[in-house]
């Protein structure tokens, strides 16, 4: 049980920075919009 744990951290470690990897490329036209709104008004 415990190594079957360490290899789903292992694998989860593994993937973290390619999932964040594809939400920021996924978010990133996104948040651009809202600070371009946020600077508009000024």
């Amino acid at each position: 049980m415990r190594s079957y744990l360490s290899d789903r951290m292992g694998a989860a470690l593994l993937m973290a920075p390619l999932l964040l990897f594809l939400v920021l490329a996924y978010a990133w036209p996104f948040l651009g919009v809202v600070k371009w709104s946020f600077t508009l008004p000024t």
